[in-house]
């Protein structure tokens, strides 16, 4: 089962969080470097923005979730989970891979290798990332997170429904899995991308936990009792370690996945009860759900530009002004998107789940 609740400065770091991400995307896609602050190849790594995402969804995924009676109820959440995302990722994996094809229709090696039936399996059933086997660069190769996402809410409701009947720790079960999962990718065991996702997505996990029970807590450690003393102290390390990341950049996944990211969700679920006017909120939470598709959706467009390049035989001096362009053009089609296309289907599906529901209401109803 699952609650809704919302946290509203997330509904604000996720729009800003995607618009970089596009950034970085950009100058990468396009192979172009700037004088100035370069959000590919730059000192930061912008990249690792997608740490924070996995974080978030680790720590609203608990947040969000009440204890299940059993696997049954579990299957419903984790099923729930899939059919929020696959919809839309489908649709921009076909529009890619449609793109692709014209972009290569000249070359019958990268088509034959588009086409390649082992490709078709991993990119549309989101297993080329992950996957020993399927492993491999997708079609929309930023869905990598979905990929991988979808991994950790499998392993999130397996662990639940294993500690439910164990009667063991949920936290200490978690802990020592982000422990495994570090061993195995300095073992070189485990795949670097869900590496990525399985530790900032649990550690999400417990930092919901630890909120979650922040009242037990706050009798061993008296500080955390006065929350702008423990704003200021988070606030402090945040710099600190953020600093550190231009002086040691080698370790700068290190730092944000421990000593930045978890103090700004921290600060975030503090702040969550802030009174603020309805309609700000209402346009915070519409750019959170478009946010998504920006997501989704930028690196199909910027196929699209290739390929409208490539016809053209014309070039762009590519700048801060058309990577601007660019990304407002993105958020604009992805309003679109999420209003005509991602609304719709969501409604859909709910439509017909609480009509099944209704259904065996009525059959079980009927039975008894």
């Amino acid at each position: 089962m699952e609650r809704k609740l919302s946290i509203w400065i997330f509904d604000v770091i996720k729009p800003v969080a995607a618009t970089l991400i596009v950034f970085h995307h950009y100058q990468q896609v396009f192979k172009c470097e700037f004088s100035g602050i370069n959000f590919y190849s730059g000192l930061f790594n912008f990249g690792y923005l997608v740490e924070l995402f996995f974080m978030i969804s680790g720590f609203l995924t608990l947040y969000t979730f009440k204890e299940c009676a059993g696997g049954s109820q579990l299957l419903k959440c984790f099923c729930h989970k899939l059919k929020r995302v696959f919809p839309v990722v489908t649709i921009a994996c076909i529009y890619t891979l449609l793109i692709k094809t014209l972009i290569h229709t000249g070359s019958f090696t990268e088509l034959s290798a588009l086409w390649n039936i082992k490709t078709l399996v991993a990119n549309f059933l989101l297993l080329f990332s992950g996957y020993p086997f399927f492993s491999m660069t997708g079609y929309n190769n930023p869905t990598w997170y979905i990929a991988i996402l979808i991994q950790c809410y499998a392993v999130f409701y397996i662990l639940k429904y294993i500690t439910n009947k164990l009667h063991i720790k949920f936290l200490f079960t978690v802990s020592t899995l982000i422990i495994v999962v570090i061993v195995l990718k300095e073992l070189s065991l485990f795949c670097y991308d869900s590496f990525r996702g399985f530790e900032s997505f649990f550690i999400g996990v417990i930092v919901c936990d630890l909120a979650e029970n922040q009242k037990a807590i706050v009798k061993k450690v008296k500080i955390i009792k006065n929350k702008k003393l423990l704003t200021i102290l988070l606030s402090i390390t945040i710099i600190i370690t953020f600093s550190s990341i231009f002086i040691i950049p080698k370790y700068q996944r290190i730092a944000l996945v421990f000593g930045v990211y978890p103090e700004i969700v921290i600060i975030s679920y503090l702040y969550r009860n802030v009174r603020l006017n309805s309609k700000v909120c209402s346009a915070f939470k519409l750019l959170c759900g478009i946010s998504f598709e920006v997501y989704i959706w930028h690196y199909p467009f910027m196929a699209t530009i290739q390929l409208i390049l490539q016809n053209m035989d014309y070039g762009i001096a590519h700048g801060y002004f058309t990577m601007a362009i660019f990304t407002l053009a993105v958020w604009l089609i992805c309003l679109f998107i999420y209003r005509f296309i991602e609304q719709p289907i969501n409604k859909f599906i709910k439509t017909k789940e609480k009509a099944k529901i209704n259904n065996e209401q009525k059959l079980s109803n009927n039975r008894s």
